[in-house]
């Protein structure tokens, strides 16, 4: 068992506390620590010359208000850019007058040196890989931090040039041959890569939160990480139901949640 995974279940933030604060922010990663989670769940994206910045989207729009990809500007460029442009609260734009710059990776780690970070490579370009794995070995990290990407070739990637040396989430292609094998009644052979699923609780018709697809998967030495979790008794049931670790934008409620649940086992 890689020591990140030593605390079950994981209390996840999704990008921070972000119905207080902007996304991938260091104010909504501060709340979300000062609420009491476990793990900060973020996303890094390049700049046109190769820094790894904390940004979900491609383009600049929903969160800056305006045109542009992160890829094609500067790290120079990026941090004139106010993440809270558009972030709305209470029918009010609180940030267009008190700007919130967008961190880079590094400014993450060093800000919060012993929390763990669950990080989403969005960009398909092994260079967003060889540079996180740089830091992360820099920085001295490695048992802290999980990775994952939706592209396989980018995970797969990640995983050669560290050795093992990190967790790793499923790649999407690894999370449904294993999935749709139970939902098709078999189990098809598993030799796992990867440490952990993080997953929606449900995929079109298919439910996977039954406790022989979460049994099944333990015995493969796989954590299940549930995303995007806000409603409370959403978060019981899971806790009852054997999940490893859930991901939430509701931070501090999780937290309660959990402690509540779990003064009642």
């Amino acid at each position: 068992m890689k020591k990140f995974f030593e605390k079950r279940p994981l209390l996840f933030s999704h990008r921070g506390a972000n119905r207080i604060f902007p996304e991938n922010t260091i104010p909504a990663f501060n709340l979300a620590i000062e609420n009491g989670v476990d793990v900060l769940e973020t996303d890094v994206r390049l700049t046109i010359d190769n820094q790894l910045v904390l940004f979900h989207d491609e383009t600049l729009e929903r969160m800056v208000g305006q045109a542009g990809s992160v890829r094609q500007i500067s790290m120079n460029e990026i941090q004139k850019l106010n993440v809270g442009f558009n972030f709305q609260r209470a029918n009010e734009f609180p940030y267009r007058t008190r700007p919130i710059s967008i961190p880079t990776i590094e400014a993450l780690f060093e800000t919060f040196p012993k929390m763990k970070f669950n990080i989403d490579i969005k960009d398909q370009e092994f260079q967003a890989a060889d540079l996180l794995w740089n830091i992360i070995q820099r920085k001295n990290l490695s048992e802290q931090v999980l990775v994952g990407s939706f592209y396989s070739n980018i995970i797969k990637y990640f995983r050669k040039i560290s050795q093992g040396k990190v967790a790793t989430s499923a790649a999407k292609h690894e999370m449904w041959y294993w999935g749709l094998s139970h939902q098709l009644g078999f189990s098809l052979p598993l030799i796992p890569p990867m440490d952990a699923f993080q997953i929606p609780t449900r995929y079109k018709m298919f439910d996977l939160t039954t406790v022989r697809f979460i049994q099944q998967t333990h015995k493969k030495n796989i954590y299940i990480h549930y995303w995007t979790i806000n409603d409370p008794q959403e978060m019981v049931r899971l806790f009852e139901a054997g999940a490893d670790g859930i991901m939430s934008d509701e931070p501090a409620l999780l937290v309660q949640t959990y402690r509540n649940w779990q003064k009642k086992h």
